[in-house]
């Protein structure tokens, strides 16, 4: 019926809310920043984060906003930093390796 097609599109909207609201909180941050364009490319790229770490998908979603020409705010490399420190000091030795792989591969496509 048609208000259970209503309610499921709330349902959604709402989960697609929390998904937005968890994607800033994983950078310790209460609010989002950039444009609407970074905010959405984030967004995205937090939502199919499958366990990755935080960084590595920060890092996806940086070459993300650089093929397309999305403009990525200065505040996202500095919390990235600062989240890359917080994951080395529980550190996993295979993110460096994860690192240095996507570091090759964006050196690769000549992409800074």
């Amino acid at each position: 019926s048609a208000s259970n097609k209503g309610e499921k599109r709330e349902e959604e909207a709402a989960a697609a809310t929390a998904v937005v609201g968890e994607a800033w909180k994983a950078l310790d941050l209460t609010y989002p920043i950039g444009r609407p364009p970074f905010r959405q490319a984030w967004a995205a790229s937090y939502a199919t984060r499958n366990g990755q770490p935080v960084s590595l998908v920060m890092e996806q979603c940086i070459a993300l906003c650089q093929d397309k020409g999305i403009q990525i705010p200065a505040d996202f490399y500095r919390v990235k930093r600062t989240i890359e420190e917080k994951e080395r000091h529980g550190a996993d030795p295979s993110l460096d390796q994860q690192f240095e792989e996507l570091e090759r591969r964006r050196a690769g496509k000549g992409v800074n």
